[in-house]
């Protein structure tokens, strides 16, 4: 039984100077990847060659997949900053609205309720009854706006805790 000779590419020592040279780092580099366990030194210093380059290949996959993690964290973090500034102009826009509504329910309530309070005097100048009657009707109108708009303050502002 012949006994085969190992591929000499396999059993090749060379000195960290030539390590380093053949990687294109310097000599403090590989250092660091030798302390961190990418790549382990002989007993005399020096490195089996087939040792260091998948060594050193391991220390670059890594690093690629750690820029990876970080670029994608990033984006990330990016998106979910998006998505809160969007929510904040959302909100910002409810609460415009809203003030809006209030200013022009400050404005119109009393020309409304003038206008309506007048026109039963008008419509019926001499039938007392008949006034009642329609300032009756008015003020059901004027009571179910004021609820409708309250439901409608309600809703803003709910949508604007929901961050809707």
């Amino acid at each position: 039984m012949a006994t085969e000779n190992p591929d000499p590419i396999l059993t090749t020592v060379v000195t960290p100077s030539v390590a380093a040279e053949l990687l294109s780092i310097g000599l403090t580099r590989l250092g660091v990847l030798a302390r961190d366990g990418w790549i382990t030194p002989l007993p005399d210093g020096n490195y089996k060659l087939i040792d260091l380059v998948q060594g050193y290949l391991r220390s670059r996959l890594n690093a690629g997949q750690d820029e990876r993690a970080a670029r994608d964290r990033r984006l990330g973090e990016l998106a979910i900053a998006e998505r809160s500034l969007a929510l904040s102009e959302r909100r910002a826009a409810l609460m415009n609205l809203q003030a809006a509504m209030e200013h022009c329910s400050q404005l119109l309530r009393p020309l409304f309720k003038k206008l309506i309070g007048d026109v039963p005097r008008r419509a019926y100048p001499r039938d007392q009854q008949k006034q009642q009657q329609l300032m009756k009707l008015f003020e059901e109108i004027r009571d179910e706006y004021e609820a409708e708009e309250q439901r409608e303050v309600a809703r803003i502002k709910a949508t604007a805790r929901k961050g809707i």
